[in-house]
């Protein structure tokens, strides 16, 4: 083994573009999975440490009679719950809002992330974003409500770590919204407070609790958990970047580190004559398989290290980029050992075993046809023996179709290299195509009003209907009863199916509702009233094709005599433009830009994370292909020799031997866009219930074009860099051959 060991680095400098490609297509591999994976798993695994250490509520309800504390602590023995009342007053300044609330110590506590506690009269805690976008360090002044505090520390509470001031609202205003505790003393001297009560289960009987309160104390309002934005959307993003780093990135760090190892693999089948010359040499076998073997250790080992090493670096600093709508927490981003095992492992293994395989195959020939290059095990057919066409398309089709393998591993390496690509481009077209059109689907109006109760006098302009929230047995997701007329013009009630519909048939249930909940036409779902938890069977009559909202449509009929309310009553006011803003009686308004607001909010959270994917996309398919290009010259040099002996010039050789895959990209190009289609429409199918929104998978005529342009481009650039090679190849090979 002493005189090969001085064969590696002879072997990696003849070769040093291939192995460092191999080197940097490993380190980004790796890198890839790694940023994404550790981003994702630390910031989920501190905001469930948050949200268990601070006791973030199951639940928060506002009732008519108020409760005392007796009462709660009647109801904390009897239903073995826990419940605390929230207090907090809004304190409005020209150009933000603070929610100042009185310091909570059972449910919903909250946690000081930075300085110390609020515990004097004039001193004030505030959360992290809104100090950090109104540029207000610890120690700083802020006035408030006529009143002047020092800020002594920043504080989060577990219920707004997602900070929007309403429940409706899209998305944060981190400059202008923000939170605040101050000392009880201070609070206490506050008026115009609001109050609502928090409660955490720990018995299975939270249907006969919210009862018992509904009957007793005449619930106004109950918000559960998984219905709570506040709380549910940093869980949510969380579980949108995950389904990526769970799935999607694995798979595709597999595919790209199982292309290396067959373009490994075939690198080493080219070295069969050193190979044969070592065996007749008196190399034992186990010493030339240790040798080869070796070999792929390196690009492996390296690529590994150095990706490691970058993850450590940058992780700090784009980790919080991707979960910049939530509140900036104190995450230490560690790399789990589970992971860096992976990637310590699967490439390396994969590399060394493919090198262990192939070699074994070959030193199973024997060593005249290893000598000579020939493999009786290879068969090489006679395609278009017969054919009048010229020798160069002939050659091209025969080079194709009779190097199967090679043809494979050519179009594999594109689709795989491509997907990465495909996928981010597809991702972020198909939100912006929900935000612009999809959402527009649902019907010419433009504003929803939902009143505070049923009324039944006339109005000027708009559709009366109905509108009812409901709980759905056994899902976490609430839908929303529409009892409206088919002559309704504000919405499309065009089926999913190509039925007709007709509501006063039955129950018809949206797209988007359909796949959160699982049913379709003919089933039946389970209804429960959210405030009185009274039970009501509805049966599907089909589907209307609506992916914005999770809503039953029926005519107003059915729903009235559903839930016995009087003829004419209407509770909801749909309209083209701004008729009832100023109504008294409006509890809720909702405008279907603010619809498209929320979308623009999923996009901003993933925008980090689709160009990062796009680059390393981008860079995994540069040197993927460039890989491929090497792979085809140096598999081609003997025919290379061959055709300079006949007097071809290097123009004309690239034409035969390389320039014959050029077929191939459109078709890797084309297989990429499809397996980006498909893993986006898993993955937005997967995602419905915490995006709120059931995105359909698009891809603009731009962004394939400019896919398509980066795949080409990587490939001509490829060509041309080893155009040179060409140039190189010696004559003599192919006589050599020809001696042999």
């Amino acid at each position: 083994m002493r005189n090969l060991n001085k064969r590696y680095k002879r072997g990696i400098m003849r070769n040093l573009s291939f192995y460092v490609s191999l080197f940097f297509l490993t380190a980004v591999t790796v890198l890839m999975f790694l940023l994404f994976s550790t981003s994702v798993k630390c910031e989920e695994k501190y905001v469930t440490d948050f949200f268990e250490r601070n006791c973030v509520e199951d639940g928060q309800f506002r009732t008519y009679l108020p409760l005392t504390d007796d009462n709660i602590e009647s109801l904390n023995k009897e239903y073995g719950v826990q419940i605390e009342k929230q207090l907090y007053t809004d304190k409005e300044e020209d150009d933000y809002t603070v929610r100042v609330f009185k310091k909570s110590h059972t449910v919903d506590k909250y946690e000081i992330v930075d300085g110390k506690d609020a515990v004097n009269i004039g001193e004030i805690c505030l959360s992290v974003s809104f100090a950090e976008a109104n540029d207000i360090s610890i120690g700083d002044g802020i006035d408030l409500g006529g009143s002047h505090y020092t800020v002594t520390g920043f504080c989060e509470r577990p219920d707004y770590l997602f900070m929007i001031r309403n429940q409706t609202d899209s998305y944060r205003r981190a400059a202008s919204f923000g939170l605040a505790v101050v000392d009880d003393d201070t609070f206490d001297s506050f008026e115009d407070t609001e109050e609502y009560y928090a409660v955490i289960y720990s018995r299975n009987n939270e249907e006969e609790f919210r009862k018992h309160i509904y009957e007793n104390y005449s619930t106004t309002e109950y918000i559960t958990a998984e219905t709570n934005h506040r709380i549910t959307t940093p869980q949510a993003t969380i579980d949108q970047f995950a389904v990526i780093t769970d799935m999607i990135l694995p798979v595709l760090l597999l595919l790209v580190v199982a292309i290396i190892a067959v373009v490994l693999g075939r690198k080493v089948y080219s070295e069969q004559k050193y190979i044969g010359t070592l065996t007749a040499l008196g190399y034992r076998k186990s010493e030339i398989i240790i040798h080869y073997t070796l070999y792929s250790l390196v690009p492996g080992l390296a690529g590994e290290i150095i990706g490691l090493l970058l993850t450590f670096t940058l992780v700090k600093f784009i980790a919080g980029e991707f979960f910049s709508k939530l509140e900036s927490l104190p995450v230490e981003y560690t790399i789990s050992w589970q992971n860096v095992v992976l990637v310590s492992a699967l490439p390396v293994t994969l590399y060394m075993l493919t090198s262990f395989i192939t070699v074994r195959k070959i030193l199973r020939i024997s060593v005249v046809d290893m000598l000579s290059g020939n493999n009786s095990s290879r068969r090489t057919g006679g395609a278009f023996a017969h054919s009048s066409m010229n020798f160069r398309r002939k050659f091209r089709f025969r080079a194709i179709l009779n190097n199967k393998a090679r043809t494979f591993v050519v179009v594999a390496g594109v689709l795989v290299s491509g997907l990465v690509m495909a996928v981010s481009v597809i991702m972020n077209d198909s939100c912006k195509n929900y935000g612009d059109k999809v959402i527009d689907k649902m019907g010419s109006f433009e504003y929803e009003y939902f009143l505070d109760s049923v009324y039944t006098d006339d109005i000027d302009g708009g559709e009366k209907m109905l509108s009812v929230n409901f709980e759905v047995e056994g899902s976490e997701n609430n839908i929303i009863l529409f009892g409206t007329s088919e002559k309704n013009s504000y919405l499309n009630f065009e089926p999913a199916d190509g039925s007709e519909v007709r509501l006063s048939d039955g129950y018809y249930v949206s797209s988007m509702a359909s796949v959160i909940f699982g049913v379709k036409k003919g089933d039946k779902m389970e209804l429960r009233d959210i405030c009185s938890m009274e039970k009501y069977t509805v049966e599907i009559a089909g589907v209307i094709e609506n992916k914005a909202q999770s809503v039953l449509y029926s005519s107003e009929e059915n729903v009235r005599n559903l839930l016995d309310i009087e003829d004419g009553g209407y509770n909801l006011i749909m309209s083209e433009k701004d008729v009832a803003s100023d109504d008294s009686r409006i509890m809720l308004t909702i405008k279907k830009e603010d619809m498209k607001d929320m979308i623009q909010n999923v996009i901003s959270s993933m925008k980090m994370m689709v160009y990062i994917m796009f680059i390393f996309g981008m860079i995994i398919c540069a040197i993927v292909i460039y890989l491929m290009v090497n792979m085809i010259i140096e598999e081609n040099s003997v025919t290379i020799s061959m055709l300079k002996v006949l007097g071809y010039h290097s123009g004309e050789i690239n034409k035969i031997t390389v320039n014959i895959y050029h077929i191939l990209i459109p078709l890797g190009i084309i297989l990429s866009l499809l397996g980006g289609w498909v893993i986006n429409s898993a993955y937005f199918e997967a995602s419905t219930a915490s995006f709120q929104a059931y995105i359909p998978s698009y891809a603009s005529p731009m962004s394939i074009l400019i896919f398509s342009g980066a795949v080409t481009v990587s490939y001509i650039v490829s060509l041309w860099l080893l155009g040179k090679k060409v140039k190189k190849v010696n004559m003599t090979d192919s006589l050599k051959g020809a001696r042999e």
